[in-house]
């Protein structure tokens, strides 16, 4: 257990401020992490930034130039008032489409096909790691 939250501290020091929110949901994202392979670990906290409202604001801006060529995962309110469970797949799976490379444009729509294989491919990624952690 201690190594576990090792690990967790340590992911959490790695995003440094890229990973915006209340406590508990910076927690649930690290520890969906610490079901993926450490290069997928490591992408990620470097690459991606977690947005997530606080606990005491109702709204915020992020201004910064490190967002440049980053992705964003932004994760809804009402995301957050689901299952620990719920989160933590929704997490996985927006982990697994920034691993697989799939591109969704800002205010366009995908065609239902190219949708289709993005959702199918994100969920079995997912699903995948998330089984394997059950495991070990």
């Amino acid at each position: 257990m201690k190594h576990k939250e090792e690990n967790l501290a340590k992911i959490l020091k790695d995003f440094n401020t890229r990973l915006v929110g209340d406590e508990e949901t910076k927690k649930i994202i690290c520890a969906t992490l610490l079901v993926f392979p450490k290069e997928v670990i490591d992408f990620v906290v470097k690459n991606v930034w977690f947005v997530s409202a606080f606990d005491d604001a109702w709204s915020f801006t992020l201004d910064s130039e490190e967002l440049c060529g980053r992705t964003i995962v932004f994760l809804s309110d009402d995301l957050l008032r689901q299952s620990k469970d719920r989160v933590t797949y929704s997490v996985a799976h927006e982990i697994a489409h920034i691993m697989l490379g799939h591109k969704n444009p800002y205010n366009a729509k995908l065609p239902q096909t190219t949708e289709k294989k993005f959702e199918t491919g994100a969920d079995e990624f997912a699903k995948y790691y998330l089984d394997l952690s059950k495991i070990s």
